[in-house]
């Protein structure tokens, strides 16, 4: 008996060591780790739905973690999306990841404008990258200038929705 409550303590003892540890992250009540073929959520969940009688509408590698709930993310997110902010004078830089619908989507088309209080001006097209690409530079802008991007992901939907669809930055 004794051995087995010194063999706990010790084994309590190197998790917590674990946990101190120089290479440990500190994770944010929720979080979503995505690569090429899978997403892990870590923390809270968002709402999600119950998949069990419909066809999955992600891929096939994903986590169903609590009690076999698929939760559904939108394709962008407000953490995910980040425009340069002026840190260049002669370029922007827009960096992005997507969250879902990977498997749906068939290209990124990056559109820009000159920003406006009113938004009266109108998105024109600058490119289309792959959807494996996570960074546009736009060196076609002038200095002094304020631009607001448009990423909108081709083949998710065919109804325009802000993260579902689409996301703007200025």
């Amino acid at each position: 008996m004794k051995k087995y409550i010194l063999w706990c303590i010790g084994l309590l003892s190197i998790g917590l060591y674990a946990q101190n540890d120089e290479g440990a992250k500190i994770t944010p009540v929720s979080e979503s780790v995505q690569s090429d073929r899978y997403t892990i959520q870590v923390g809270m969940p968002f709402l999600g739905q119950d998949l069990s009688s419909t066809k999955r509408k992600t891929i096939p590698a994903d986590v169903r973690f609590p009690w076999d709930v698929l939760y559904l993310f939108n394709t962008f997110s407000e953490e995910s999306f980040d425009v340069s902010k002026g840190y260049f004078g002669d370029k922007v830089l827009i960096n992005w990841s997507l969250r879902s619908n990977f498997d749906l989507i068939s290209t990124i088309n990056i559109y820009r404008r000159e920003y406006t209080d009113d938004g009266s001006n109108e998105y024109t097209f600058i490119s289309s990258v792959a959807p494996d690409q996570t960074t546009y530079e736009d060196e076609y802008v002038e200095g002094g200038v304020l631009y607001e991007y448009k990423l909108e992901a081709a083949g998710v939907s065919e109804i325009e929705s802000k993260y579902t669809t689409n996301i703007t930055g200025i």
